[in-house]
């Protein structure tokens, strides 16, 4: 075990770096760092391939806790955490070129209350996102898109993955996907529109009953279903525009291999 004291501009980094080896013969550490959230509203997040996720904390620091996943110790301790402290401060998992090609790194950032969650950023990972204020976007190449419980406003996109947002009044502005299914239990469409689409997979998107939008819905190979709500308007089964209430800001469904289900929030 070892114990490890970085300073990173005025941020106190305390990190406990914990190796394991797994029976695949697998290189795993752990390192916990700790920095101060002073004058931050925000913080970005990136890692290369890995996890990120987000959830609130009491108190004013950040706490990360960092999983790297390698063949080689070396490659492990090669990978650096960089902090940069600001008004929207940002942490970045970083490595001589290659190397995090060939390691996984994962971030686990509990962010004080009060402190929204910017841009939240992966290639090879999952993005979650639990309880969390946003003020950004979420985003991955390969891996899943979830958010539960959060408010403020977020734009999701991945290509090879599934998006789910529950809980909470977040206001999502887009989500895209090229393979995976959209479910949108809970959210709250923006004043200027909403753009939900995906290629391969389905698109299921839940309405407050006391909305005022269109839905613009369709699909190619699929059908497109509305149920629980009062709409107005012509849906046939590839796809229609509905009035839900009185009318609005314009929510598009699409898919082409899959198909859209519009259904009524039932948590409000």
């Amino acid at each position: 075990m070892k114990r490890l004291l970085r300073t990173y501009g005025p941020a106190l980094a305390l990190a406990l770096a914990i190796p394991v080896t797994t029976a695949c013969e697998k290189y795993v550490e752990v390192r916990t760092e700790k920095y101060s959230a002073a004058g931050c509203s925000s913080i970005d997040v990136a890692t290369v391939s890995g996890d990120v996720s987000t959830y609130p904390v009491d108190g004013d620091s950040l706490i990360a806790e960092i999983t790297i996943t390698s063949l080689r110790p070396r490659t492990a301790r090669e990978v650096r955490v960089v902090f940069t402290p600001g008004t929207r401060a940002s942490l970045e998992t970083r490595a001589p070129s290659g190397l995090l090609s060939t390691a996984e790194v994962s971030v686990s950032l509990g962010v004080p209350r009060g402190v929204a969650a910017g841009d939240l950023r992966s290639t090879n990972g999952d993005v979650l996102s639990t309880d969390m204020n946003h003020a950004g976007s979420l985003g991955t190449t390969n891996g899943d898109i979830s958010m539960s419980g959060c408010t403020g406003t977020a734009s999701l996109s991945t290509t090879n993955g599934d998006i789910l947002v529950s809980g909470g009044q977040v206001v999502i502005t887009r989500a895209s996907t090229t393979n995976g299914d959209i479910t949108l239990d809970a959210w709250t469409p923006p004043s200027g529109g909403a753009s939900f689409g995906t290629v391969n997979g389905d698109v299921s998107v839940a309405f407050p009953e006391s909305l005022d939008c269109v839905v613009d819905a369709s699909t190619t190979n699929g059908t497109v279903q509305a149920s629980g709500l009062q709409l107005s308007g012509d849906l046939g089964g590839k796809g229609g525009r509905l009035t839900l209430g009185d009318g609005g800001p314009e929510v598009e469904l699409r898919t082409v291999n899959g198909s859209v289900s519009i259904t009524r929030r039932m948590d409000l």
